[in-house]
């Protein structure tokens, strides 16, 4: 009976690890960046749509989440080349979804998919807890097509119809 306590404490210490692993599962298709697709995340549907149309003129594929619990499962099934995720939202907040899509790149063995943080609100805080949260960029709203093609440019995203 004792080797069954220890095999019990092993596999405990394995939980974790399969927890992480059962996270990566969907994930085994997608771990490969799809060039030209973004996520947009705002629970404000005429933020998203706007952003939508600048990033279509560009001649990028928009795939949209109005919350930041919907952004973590989109982002689980689809490596963005880019997410513009909004902090204040319903259900889960933009700097939270930040940590989860971090902590399943991580699990799932893949590169750190670019996050773009945007808020309504400049204030230090505000722009640190989003960059503690991983956020690779913090912009603020409205979002300028020029500061966001800076800020693609910074990060190598090629924008397919410059």
């Amino acid at each position: 009976s004792s080797s069954s306590s220890s095999s019990s404490a092993s596999s405990a210490a394995f939980g974790a690890t399969e927890a992480a692993a059962s996270l990566s599962s969907p994930l085994s298709s997608s771990s490969t960046v799809i060039k030209d697709s973004i996520l947009v995340v705002d629970d404000v549907n005429s933020n998203r749509k706007l952003i939508r149309m600048n990033l279509g003129r560009m001649g990028f594929k928009c795939d949209e989440a109005e919350d930041g619990e919907k952004a973590t499962e989109m982002a689980r099934a689809k490596h963005y080349a880019l997410i513009l995720m909004d902090n204040v939202m319903p259900k889960m907040t933009g700097v939270e979804a930040t940590k989860q899509i971090r902590l399943y790149d991580r699990a799932a063995g893949r590169l750190g998919t670019k996050i773009f943080g945007l808020t309504g609100n400049a204030l230090s805080e505000d722009v640190n807890e989003f960059k503690q949260s991983g956020c690779d960029e913090v912009l603020t709203k409205p979002l300028s097509t020029p500061k966001l093609k800076e800020h693609l440019a910074t990060h190598a995203i090629p924008i397919p119809k410059s």
